[in-house]
């Protein structure tokens, strides 16, 4: 049975405090993206059952806002949807079929090295239905200037999702619009 993982009042309190006691700079955006790409994972550990078939093609979307930072560092937060897999089993009647994804929410965190390169890390949570695992994220991309303020990124992403049955590993490529202000 899949657990829920219950984050403390704490280290709510803690990361909020960070937050707010951090100075604002020029580095605030907010970047839309979409992904394609793969998920490791092994399925039949997983689904706690030997599938018949199954796909580990994954997809998604994320929307980053970055509203602290400066011209090296930035933090900020990112909401999501994977689509990481799926499998079908028989249930002894019936083939069923069954679609793995979660939304996502991760605090984020990127690191400049210039002006075009780009690195980031995240630590949050896999929404899925009924359950959430710890996730620790990270990427390195390229930021292709169109103006001052707007540029499409590109980047590599692995997300480590935690789950006490098996480890999932969704590695994609991601694609998108960011707006600096």
């Amino acid at each position: 049975m899949k657990h829920q993982l219950k984050i403390s009042n704490g280290a709510i309190v803690v990361t909020l405090l960070l937050i707010a006691c951090t100075k604002t700079y020029s580095q605030r955006s907010v970047e839309a993206y979409g992904a394609i790409g793969g998920t490791v994972a092994d399925v039949e550990k997983w689904a706690g059952l030997s599938p018949n078939d199954w796909g580990t093609g994954m997809s998604g979307w994320s929307i980053q806002a970055f509203l602290i930072g400066n011209d090296a560092i930035a933090g900020g937060l990112e909401d999501g949807y994977s689509y990481l897999m799926w499998y079908t089993f028989n249930d002894g009647n019936f083939n069923i079929e069954r679609n793995v994804e979660a939304n996502r929410i991760l605090l984020m965190g990127r690191l400049f090295p210039n002006k075009s390169l780009l690195t980031e890390f995240g630590l949050g949570l896999y929404l899925f239905d009924g359950f959430s695992d710890l996730t620790i994220a990270g990427g390195i991309g390229y930021k292709i200037k169109i103006t001052d303020q707007l540029s499409i990124p590109l980047k590599v992403r692995v997300d480590a999702v935690l789950d006490q049955e098996a480890f999932l590993l969704p590695v994609g490529i991601n694609g998108g619009v960011a707006y600096k202000f």
